[in-house]
């Protein structure tokens, strides 16, 4: 999985929802246009797994019973913090 901005074109359909493009959610969101490039998207081979903030893709959550990650996020204050370990 490869943490990256989102693209032209990227789509989500995040649980219980029909699959829309990034840029629409953050609208419908009311994401600050300046602040909708700082949510990571989760990538694998080329297809949004997820989305900071909303969630996994449909597709990728795991079925009862099923041993899954759970991967949080959070803001740092400092861009050189992201790399403390």
């Amino acid at each position: 999985i490869v943490l990256r901005p989102r693209r032209t074109g990227d789509t989500i359909a995040l649980p219980g929802r029909d699959r829309k493009t990034i840029k629409k959610l953050l609208i419908d969101a009311k994401i600050p246009r300046r602040d909708r490039d700082l949510l990571p998207v989760f990538d694998l081979e080329g297809t949004v797994c997820a989305l900071t903030e909303f969630g996994a893709d449909q597709a990728f959550l795991p079925r009862p019973g099923q041993r899954a990650w759970l991967v949080t996020a959070e803001p740092v204050s400092h861009p050189a913090a992201a790399f403390d370990i």
